[in-house]
C-alpha cells in the first residue's frame, strides 16, 4: 500500500509518528492528479511531498558464537533494536545467537535481482551497516549489536544461553525491543536498563539486582532472597511508563521490602502476606517485613515516581 501526501513542512513531523509500520519516502513533488485524453497528468504542488509505503521485514543470515566459560566471567549484552532473551541450559559454554533484520518497503526488491535469503542488494547492504559483536575482553564476554549511519528499522534478535556454571554478572543494555531473562540461577547480578520495550526478568539467586525498564511493563520474579549485594532495586522515574509487577518467593528467610508510587495505592496479593507485616500510614508507600526481617538483612526496593505507573507486589 502506499500513501502521498502533499502537505506543509511543519505537518510532516505529525505524520511521521502517526504511521507506524511505514516508511517514509521522498516523491516527485507532484500528485493533484487530471484526465487529460484519457491520460493521467501531474501537477507540482506547494509544499513537501512525502510518500508513504508499507514495509517489509527481511531477515538476515542467522550467526551464532561460542566461548569457554570459566568461574566469575561476566555476560555484557548491548542491543541497539531487537529483542533481547537470556536463558540457562545445561551447555558448559556461552552460546550467542544473532538473528539480524532490517525492515523497509515492501517494494523495495521489486526491480532487483535476488539475492540469497529471498532478499536483493538494498536490503543485503542494509543488513551489511550492522556489527555483530561477540568478543572477550578483560576475561569478560560482550554481546552487541552495533548500528552505525543505519536505517532506524536495522535491528537483531539477539539469544544468549548461558552455562549451568554462570556465576558472574548479567548486565543488558537494551535500546529498543523486549527483553526476557529466564532463571539466571547463581548470578553474582542481574543489571538491566532497557529504554523501550517490556521486561520479563526472573533474577534467580542474584543478591544484586538492579532493573530500570524505562518504558514498557516490567515483571519481574525474585528467585530467592540471597544475602550479600548492596543494591536490591527495581524502579522507574518520572516520564516512564508501564506497570512494575514483582513477585516474591515462598520462603522462611527473612526480608523486606520498601515500596512507593506516586499515583495509585501500592497493591499488595495478597493483602496480608503469610510470615509477613505490613506497615505504614500511606498505602502509596509501605513496608513488608517478612519472617522478623530487621536492618540486617535483605532489602528490595521497589518505586516508581510516574503517577500513571501501577506498582504490585506478589507474594
Amino acid at each position: 500500500m502506499t500513501r502521498v501526501f502533499t502537505l506543509p513542512t511543519a505537518v510532516l513531523g505529525v505524520l511521521l509518528v502517526s504511521l507506524a509500520g511505514c516508511e517514509a519516502r521522498d516523491c516527485d513533488d507532484t500528485k493533484r492528479v487530471e484526465v487529460e485524453d484519457g491520460k493521467e497528468k501531474t501537477e507540482k504542488e506547494d509544499g513537501a511531498c512525502l510518500e508513504f509505503v508499507s514495509t517489509k521485514k527481511w531477515w538476515g543470515d542467522t550467526e551464532q558464537f561460542r566461548g569457554d566459560y570459566e568461574s566469575g566471567k561476566n555476560v555484557v549484552i548491548n542491543s541497539g533494536n531487537g529483542s533481547v532473551s537470556v536463558k540457562v541450559t545445561n551447555r558448559d559454554d556461552v552460546l550467542a545467537t544473532f538473528k539480524p533484520f532490517v525492515a523497509r518497503a515492501h517494494d523495495i526488491c521489486d526491480d532487483e535481482a535476488p539475492t540469497p535469503g529471498d532478499r536483493c542488494a538494498p536490503i543485503d547492504d542494509d543488513l551489511a551497516d550492522q556489527d555483530l559483536i561477540f568478543e572477550e575482553d578483560d576475561g569478560h564476554y560482550l554481546v552487541q549489536s552495533r548500528r552505525d549511519n543505519s536505517v532506524n528499522s536495522l535491528g537483531a534478535e539477539i539469544e544468549v544461553e548461558l552455562p549451568s556454571s554462570f556465576n558472574g554478572r548479567l548486565t543488558v543494555a537494551q535500546n529498543n525491543g523486549s527483553t526476557d531473562i529466564d532463571d539466571v540461577g547463581d548470578a553474582a547480578a542481574v543489571l538491566v536498563e532497557s529504554q523501550n520495550g517490556s521486561c520479563e526478568i526472573h533474577t534467580g539467586r542474584a543478591p544484586h539486582i538492579d532493573i530500570n525498564c524505562k518504558n514498557g511493563s516490567t515483571d519481574v520474579a525474585i528467585g530467592a532472597i540471597t544475602r550479600g549485594g548492596d543494591v536490591r532495586q527495581i524502579f522507574k522515574s518520572s516520564g516512564e511508563l508501564g506497570d512494575l509487577a514483582i513477585a516474591f518467593p515462598s520462603t522462611e528467610d527473612p526480608f523486606s521490602v520498601s515500596a512507593r508510587s506516586v499515583g495509585g495505592d501500592v497493591l499488595i496479593d495478597p493483602a496480608s502476606p503469610r510470615g509477613c507485616d505490613v506497615t505504614g500510614n500511606d498505602p502509596r508507600s509501605v513496608t513488608v517485613l517478612c519472617n522478623g526481617a530487621t536492618d540486617e538483612d535483605p532489602n528490595y526496593v521497589i518505586r516508581s515516581d510516574e503517577e500513571l505507573v501501577d506498582v504490585g507486589l506478589y507474594f
